[in-house]
C-alpha cells in the first residue's frame, strides 16, 4: 500500500510522548509495593455525578445505542454496498478500526467493550422486551453444559474466526463480514432465548474470551469496597437481582471477585448491591496478575492460544505469505491451500502450549517443588503482556496504514459515490513517518517483555525453590519470553499487507 503523505513531526512526537508517559505510569504504579493494598486504587464511585451515572438504568442504554446503529449499518454496506474492501464500511470499519482499536480500549478501559457491546445489547433488548427497565425476560432459562464452564468454546471459536479471517479472507469480502456479524447476533440471541443468563458472553464469546483474559493487565476493576460486608449480606442481590436491577448476568459473585477475567463492567452489580458495596477502582496495571492471581488451566491454555494466533497473524501479512497463498487460490489449489493454512494454525497454537509445558518441566528440574502442572499455569500468565504487546503493536501498524480510510467511507459507506461530509475523494496517508513508527513499535514490545519478567517475579515470589535460587528456576520461561520479543521484533520490521486492499 502506498501512503499519499505522513502527519507531521508534532504529532509523531505527542504519541511518542503518550507511549512515554504510559511507560513510566504502569512500570511506577506496577514498582510500588508488592502486595494489593487499598491505598493503590481510586474509587470512581466516591464521585458522586459518577455513581449517580452508573448506577442509572438507562446509563448501559445510552451506550450501546450508537454502536447498535454502527453495527446495523456495517450489516447493510456489506449486504448492499460496493464489494471493494477499500471503499466499504463493513471491512474498514470492524478490520481496520474496530478488530484493531478494541486492543488500545482493553488495555486502558477494561471489558468496557461488554458493556457497550452490540450484539449483547439487541440480544438483551429482544430477549427482554425492555431497553433498559428491568424485566423477567422471555427466555428457557436452561442451565449450560457443566463440561463447558470453561473458556474452551471460546478458545475453538477463535480458532474458527481466524480461520475465516486469514484462510478464507472475510477481511477482505464486506459481504462475508456482514454474515459473521449477523452470525454472532443470532448465536447471541438463540443463547439468551434458551439459556439463563449470558452464557454466551460468559463462555462462547471469542471477543468476550479475549477482552476478559487481557482485562487483567488493565487499570479498571469493578470490586467490593468490603469483602467482610458481602460476608454478612443476606440477600446476596448482586446474584440474584432485585427491583433496581439483575442479579450477575455471567454468573460471578461480584462480593467475592478478585480478577477481571469474568467481568463485563455491566454496572449491574453497582445498582442492586443493598449496601452500596460495589464500586469502580483506578488501579495499577496488571494488577490482578501480580496480586496473588489464582489461575486455572482454561485460561492458561486461552493465554498461549493468544500469543500463537497474535504472531500468526503477523505472520500471514507478510507480502511472501500472501503471494503463496494468492498463488494457491488462483491455480486452483484451493484444497493444498486450505489444508496447509489449517495445519499451521493449528499448529500456532500447539507450539506455544508445547513450548511453555517444556519450560515448565525445566524450571520444575531446576530447583522448583511444586508440579509442572501448577509451574504451567502460573507461569502462562506472564505471557500474556508478551500477547498484548505485539497485538499493540501490530495494530498500531494497521491503524498507521489503513486508519486514514475511514475518512472517505464515512462520507460514502456504501461506496455507492456519495461523499456526505466531504471526506470522499481523499487520499491515504499515514499518520506517522516510519522512524517514529518503529520506534513506538520496539517501545511497546519492550514494555511487553519487561512487564513478562515482572510478573514472572510477582507469580511465583511465594513458590518454594531448592538452593539453586529462583533467577535460574525462572531462566527457561525468562528465556522463552524472550524469544516471542525478538520473533515479534522481526515481524515487525517486514513489510505488512494491509487488509483493505483488493486481492483478486
Amino acid at each position: 500500500m502506498i501512503m499519499k503523505g505522513e502527519m507531521p513531526l508534532p504529532f509523531s512526537l505527542v504519541l511518542l510522548i503518550l507511549t512515554g508517559l504510559w511507560v513510566l505510569t504502569s512500570l511506577l504504579l506496577y514498582l510500588k509495593g508488592g502486595r494489593s493494598s487499598r491505598d493503590r486504587r481510586i474509587d470512581l464511585m466516591r464521585n458522586g455525578l459518577v455513581r449517580r451515572i452508573l448506577k442509572a438504568r438507562p446509563f448501559q442504554f445510552i451506550l450501546q445505542l450508537p454502536l447498535v446503529f454502527i453495527f446495523l449499518l456495517i450489516i447493510l454496506t456489506g449486504l448492499y454496498g460496493s464489494q471493494d474492501p477499500g471503499r466499504n464500511l463493513a471491512t474498514v470499519g470492524t478490520w481496520t478500526i474496530w478488530w484493531a482499536g478494541i486492543i488500545f480500549l482493553i488495555l486502558f478501559m477494561g471489558a468496557s467493550w461488554c458493556l457497550m457491546c452490540p450484539w449483547s445489547a439487541i440480544g438483551d433488548w429482544v430477549e427482554r422486551v425492555s431497553f433498559w427497565r428491568k424485566k423477567e425476560g422471555i427466555s428457557l432459562r436452561k442451565r449450560w453444559p457443566r463440561s463447558l464452564r470453561n473458556r474452551y468454546p471460546a478458545i475453538l471459536f477463535f480458532m474458527i474466526v481466524t480461520w475465516l479471517e486469514l484462510g478464507g479472507f472475510i477481511t477482505y469480502s464486506p459481504l462475508y463480514t456482514a454474515y459473521l456479524a449477523i452470525f454472532m447476533l443470532g448465536l447471541t440471541i438463540l443463547t439468551l432465548f434458551i439459556y439463563e443468563r449470558k452464557v454466551f458472553c460468559r463462555y462462547v464469546c471469542f471477543v468476550g474470551g479475549i477482552v476478559g483474559i487481557y482485562s487483567n493487565l488493565s487499570p479498571l476493576e469493578m470490586r467490593s469496597r468490603d469483602k467482610e460486608v458481602c460476608k454478612v449480606c443476606r440477600t446476596k442481590d448482586c446474584i440474584w437481582g432485585n427491583e433496581r436491577g439483575y442479579g450477575c448476568p455471567i454468573f460471578e459473585y461480584p462480593g467475592g471477585m478478585t480478577k477481571n477475567t469474568n467481568c463485563i463492567l455491566c454496572t449491574e452489580c453497582l445498582k442492586t448491591c443493598p449496601h452500596d458495596n460495589m464500586t469502580l477502582n483506578v488501579r495499577p496495571f496488571m494488577a490482578d496478575i501480580s496480586e496473588r492471581y489464582r489461575g486455572r488451566l482454561d485460561e492458561s491454555i486461552l493465554a498461549l492460544t493468544l500469543l500463537g494466533l497474535t504472531i500468526f497473524h503477523g505472520v500471514t501479512m507478510l507480502p511472501q505469505w500472501f503471494l503463496w497463498a494468492i498463488q494457491m487460490i488462483k491455480g486452483k489449489n484451493l484444497f493444498g491451500y486450505i489444508s496447509a493454512f489449517t495445519m499451521l494454525e493449528v499448529l500456532s497454537v500447539i507450539l506455544p502450549v508445547g513450548l511453555h509445558y517444556l519450560g515448565s518441566i525445566l524450571s520444575r528440574r531446576m530447583g522448583g517443588k511444586g508440579s509442572v502442572r501448577e509451574i504451567f499455569i502460573r507461569g502462562s500468565y506472564a505471557f500474556l503482556p508478551v500477547a498484548l504487546s505485539y497485538h499493540l503493536a501490530h495494530n498500531i501498524g494497521h491503524l498507521n496504514g489503513e486508519g486514514s480510510k475511514i475518512l472517505p467511507v464515512l462520507s460514502d459507506p456504501f461506496g455507492w459515490g456519495w461523499d456526505l461530509f466531504g471526506t470522499a475523494s481523499m487520499a491515504p496517508f499515514a499518520l506517522l513517518g516510519s522512524k517514529a513508527l518503529k520506534t513506538i513499535q520496539f517501545i511497546v514490545i519492550a514494555i511487553g517483555l519487561v512487564s513478562a519478567l515482572l510478573l514472572l517475579h510477582r507469580l511465583f515470589r511465594d513458590y518454594e525453590v531448592e538452593r539453586r535460587g529462583k533467577a535460574l528456576f525462572l531462566l527457561p520461561l525468562s528465556i522463552l519470553a524472550l524469544l516471542y520479543s525478538i520473533l515479534n521484533i522481526y515481524l515487525l520490521i517486514q513489510p505488512m499487507v494491509m487488509r483493505t486492499i483488493s486481492y483478486l
